[in-house]
């Protein structure tokens, strides 16, 4: 949540919560600080990536938090309403018995990319930094068996 203060700075005039109007509004008001990369196919991309994490990654922890017994018990611990409350939501925030095998493999396909990446990342670092020509090419090698580009 960000709250925007008024012209006098005695109190606010505007509060956001959802992080693509958050985004835009703060480029907009402190361009000098961006988080939107210059290229447009990049800021494209970062946008999509913002809208995936915004609209289904939430749908995938929500899932995970209140699908499964021992999530709920943890969560629970004396907050009996609010327990109850989420449970009966699961369905408006988009978490349903149907659709139950989708979010739970797109979950696990998000963490097998990102272990990708972080996996590549790591040889690329090691590319950059290595000092010994054999070895970046073998590193190089190695990294075109694990991404096909």
């Amino acid at each position: 949540m960000i709250a925007y203060s008024n012209e006098t700075g005695d109190g606010y005039d505007d509060v956001t919560v959802d992080s693509s109007p958050q985004i835009m509004r703060l480029e907009t008001e402190r361009g000098d600080r961006s988080v939107v990369p210059g290229d447009p196919a990049l800021a494209f991309i970062d946008m999509l990536l913002e809208d995936l994490g915004d609209e289904w990654v939430t749908k995938m922890m929500y899932h995970y938090r209140w699908a499964y017994d021992p999530n709920i018990d943890k969560a629970q611990q004396g907050y009996d309403f609010i327990t109850h409350r989420q449970i009966d939501q699961r369905a408006l925030v988009g978490s349903t018995e149907w659709n139950t095998p989708l979010i739970e493999d797109s979950y696990r396909r998000v963490l097998a990319y990102r272990q990708q990446k972080t996996t590549n990342s790591r040889v690329r670092r090691t590319l950059s930094s290595s000092h010994s020509s054999t070895r970046r090419r073998q590193l190089r090698a190695q990294t075109r068996r694990l991404l096909p580009i």
